[in-house]
């Protein structure tokens, strides 16, 4: 139905008629939003950059549907089209929050849809007692809901918009964390929404459980006498907490094990997923093994160690530049405290994954190779513990969660 709509109004856009003269070739900007959140008669209008737009002043936008704004930006004769436009929704005076939009005009002009929000603040979610019949226990996950997703429902999240972190309990509250100390993810993620520093994005922290070290490892290790029931969790988080996330959200789940990872040009639907210690061990090893659901891994002083370590020795040593799988890697240790983070172990890693083709990027920002790319940070002064994952989250959180740009849908 979406699909439907946006064709109509493109034909209207462009003037699209038997027998009608060519019209001006036109960017239409349909901006939605809750019709019945919006103050009454509120006035809605844009402004940018390219494309007779203006940061000074705002073009007026037509209201068009219920929850349905809309601006045709046309192109002037004789003119190329720019390669982008930046622009920014606005109500009555409100600047839009967030990032600006940057719409790609590379391959042609058409139909673009914005979701703005102006007012909201994010707010934390539960989903109580979820049971894993994969695993045969119930745990809570929480849920981190953007500004975006709190004032403007119609606003779809997919692929990196939405990230899957390990350890729930430990990310947003001392009281409920482990050890008294919370990463506090709400307290980097609220300011870099805001400013633009990171797309709008939703986290789904699901929790651990008594049986941590074996849900966390993909093998047993002789020396711990445990391990191993990392695939049963991904089972568990993709067969089960995935679609309970979609039910009560406007998400897009990923795509399902076993798909294939998008080709070049293609929409990137597979979710981020980051964790530390087991738990970035755990990151590394989902999207290593199922690259066509996680497209972007953060592993934070990750357990590397575990099995002899395993994961460079056997997984990676296995592996060539045909095989890596085109996945975006981040990872990092401190350089304090027992076995100082254990950074030698992840510097290994992180050379190996050199070897294997990944491009390493510069820090805090970088592009991403056609085949996938790694980043490497050492933390002075950081420990093994929450304090310090959550001071540096920041890093990952740009690279891998970063601005989105928007395509238009063409005229079919």
């Amino acid at each position: 139905m979406r699909v439907l709509c946006i064709g109509l109004l493109l034909a209207a856009a462009v003037g699209v008629r038997a027998g009608a003269p060519a019209a001006a070739p036109t960017l239409r900007v349909v901006i939605e939003y809750p019709g019945s959140s919006a103050p009454s008669g509120a006035q809605v209008g844009l402004r940018g950059d390219g494309l007779g737009l203006s940061w000074s002043e705002s073009l007026p936008a037509e209201r068009v549907g219920q929850d349905q704004w809309a601006v045709d930006l046309r192109l002037p004769a004789g003119s190329d089209a720019p390669t982008n436009v930046s622009m920014k929704p606005m109500m009555d005076g409100a600047w839009c929050k967030g990032q600006n939009f940057v719409v790609d005009l590379s391959s042609g002009l058409g139909v673009v849809v914005l979701h703005p929000w102006f007012w909201a603040s994010s707010q934390l979610a539960i989903l109580g007692g979820v049971w894993s019949p994969q695993l045969g226990n119930t745990r809570d996950v929480i849920l981190y809901l953007p500004g975006a997703a709190v004032e403007n429902p119609l606003r779809r999240f997919s692929g990196a918009d939405v990230l899957v972190a390990h350890d729930g309990q430990n990310l947003f509250n001392a009281s409920t964390s482990a050890f008294g100390t919370a990463w506090m993810m709400q307290n980097t993620a609220d300011p870099d929404i805001d400013a633009g520093r990171a797309r709008p994005y939703i986290i789904v922290g699901v929790y651990n459980t008594a049986n941590r070290t074996y849900e966390y490892t993909p093998q047993p290790d002789p020396t711990v006498g445990d391990g191993g029931g990392a695939d049963l969790l991904l089972d568990f988080y993709e067969q089960t907490v995935y679609p309970l996330v979609a039910s009560v959200l406007n998400v897009e789940p990923p795509p399902r094990r076993g798909t294939p990872p998008p080709a070049a040009g293609e929409e990137d639907l597979r979710w981020p997923m980051l964790g530390s210690s087991l738990g970035g061990l755990l990151s590394c090893y989902a999207a290593w093994t199922r690259p066509g659901v996680y497209g972007k891994a953060g592993c934070m002083s990750s357990s590397f160690w575990w099995d002899g370590e395993h994961f460079l020795n056997a997984t990676l040593a296995k592996a060539s530049p045909a095989t890596a799988p085109p996945v975006d890697w981040y990872v990092d240790s401190g350089d304090s405290g027992p076995d100082n983070d254990d950074e030698a172990q992840t510097l290994r890693v992180y050379n190996r994954m050199q070897q294997l083709g990944y491009e390493p990027g510069q820090l805090p920002d970088a592009a991403a190779s056609a085949r996938g790319s790694v980043w490497h940070y050492v933390q002075p002064g950081g420990r093994h513990n929450e304090k310090y994952w959550g001071e540096r989250f920041y890093i990952p959180e740009r690279l891998l969660l970063g601005p989105k740009v928007l395509r238009p849908t063409p005229l079919a």
